[in-house]
């Protein structure tokens, strides 16, 4: 279990994510001339979906980063090596394709 969190002088995330989603959502406004809202021919799980692969990569690399000292530069190619903690598959099936 992890210890309470300890107030500090760094702003509230929470004021820093209502910056990020008023910017972006001022930014889906001016690249799509309307706010998101549903029904809007879009299929939405097909969008969110495309996010969430992105996302993993963000986090992927954020890994890699951190657990690597977040070097600027690496120019040296490394084999990826997956974390041992991560299943794709559950208990007992093989990975093989």
């Amino acid at each position: 279990m992890q210890k309470r969190p300890k107030k500090n002088s760094n702003p509230e995330v929470m004021e820093l994510f209502l910056k990020d989603l008023k910017a972006r959502y001022e930014e889906g406004v001016r690249r799509y001339g309307v706010p998101l809202q549903p029904f809007n021919e879009r299929d939405a799980l097909q969008d969110a979906y495309e996010e969430a692969i992105d996302l993993a990569l963000y986090l992927r690399q954020a890994l890699y980063e951190r657990d690597r000292g977040s070097k600027k530069s690496h120019h040296k190619k490394e084999k990826a090596t997956p974390y041992p903690q991560l299943s794709l598959l559950p208990d007992g099936q093989s990975d093989s394709i």
